[in-house]
């Protein structure tokens, strides 16, 4: 296994670590801006490795979770719906 498919690894761990902390501590519901970015870094580490060891199938999944992780979290950064402080996020009321 290289190093950077270990550093790929540990980067997503690191992720899931701090999305637990959050969810656990702070009781918040939803992913964490942090948690998307860390794991969608260890995705794409995750992805070169594999393109550069010729893995056909595990190269372009690793990229599409990579850039799915991205996906949403810009969508958590444009819509604002990260809860913050406890607080649910607000609800529009279209009436």
């Amino acid at each position: 296994m290289s190093t950077l498919t270990l550093l790929g690894f540990g980067l997503i761990t690191l992720g899931w670590l701090i999305q637990f902390y959050k969810m656990s501590q702070k009781k918040e519901k939803g992913f964490d801006f942090k948690f998307l970015v860390v794991y969608a870094v260890g995705a794409f580490a995750l992805s070169y490795a594999s393109f550069s060891a010729g893995d056909i199938i595990g190269g372009p999944l690793a990229l599409a979770t990579g850039i799915l992780a991205l996906g949403i979290g810009y969508m958590i950064q444009k819509d604002g719906t990260e809860t913050k402080d406890n607080k649910e996020p607000e609800k529009l009321n279209l009436v």
